[in-house]
């Protein structure tokens, strides 16, 4: 960051981050965002002190709660994936993660029921938790990370960013992008804008995408990156 910072260069990128100690540090953080960090992405995957524990990660609730409030403090989206019914979870470990989501927000995150992985010691744990158990949870965790997107995206009508069309729409003369945060933006443009950068602004926010129109079309190919911080 503090390289991209010296060269002052127009680069975006999308982090893979740890939720360890450095990333606690707001100066961190905001040094990041200022080099161009947009959004961070994160394996918490649990809120609960015990199923942590279990899962084997150095790390704990706290240092998490206080990692995504470093990273939103400083402009930077966070997203992650979750994981339900973890062998031991109990009700109140799963509403410890319930009560982390409700408090960071989410612009985009991924959720998923635990499967054992032959040969694991959680695939041999005694306290498997049932399928419909796992299923209830899903569908609870699901419905709150969908209406904070649906939130978010709401809250995109009017901006503008950068998006690369990667293929047409389901209409004719309807084209498909997404949005730096990862929601499919539709456009209508020419079929040559395909592979191509255009500026556009959000005109309507739906449950799973967002409509824009296009304002500036052919930009300089954008530089973004993925990396490991």
């Amino acid at each position: 960051a503090a390289s991209l910072l010296e060269r002052n260069g127009d680069v975006l990128f999308d982090g893979y981050l740890r939720a360890d100690k450095p990333v606690q540090k707001r100066a961190t953080t905001k040094m990041w965002a200022q080099a161009g960090l947009y959004r961070a992405r994160l394996g918490i995957e649990s809120a609960s002190a015990r199923v942590l524990e279990s899962m084997q990660k150095e790390t704990t609730p706290e240092g998490i709660a206080e990692v995504l409030r470093s990273l939103s403090s400083a402009g930077i989206r966070p997203t992650t994936y979750w994981i339900v019914g973890f062998p031991g979870e109990s009700d109140q470990d799963f509403e410890a993660t319930l009560a982390l989501v409700r408090e960071i927000g989410f612009a985009q995150s991924f959720s998923f029921k635990y499967s054992p992985r032959p040969g694991t010691p959680a695939a041999s744990a005694r306290k498997q938790i049932p399928d419909g158990v796992k299923s209830e949870r899903l569908e609870r965790l699901q419905a709150l990370l969908s209406a904070q997107t649906s939130a978010f995206a709401v809250g995109l009508v009017g901006q503008t960013f950068a998006v690369l069309f990667e293929k047409p729409g389901r209409y004719a003369g309807q084209l498909i992008g997404r949005s730096p945060h990862l929601q499919p933006v539709h456009v209508f443009a020419p079929a040559h804008a395909i592979g191509a950068f255009a500026r556009v602004r959000v005109t309507e926010a739906k449950p799973r995408s967002v409509s824009a129109e296009v304002i500036s079309e052919r930009l300089p190919d954008a530089r973004v990156a993925a990396v490991a911080l």
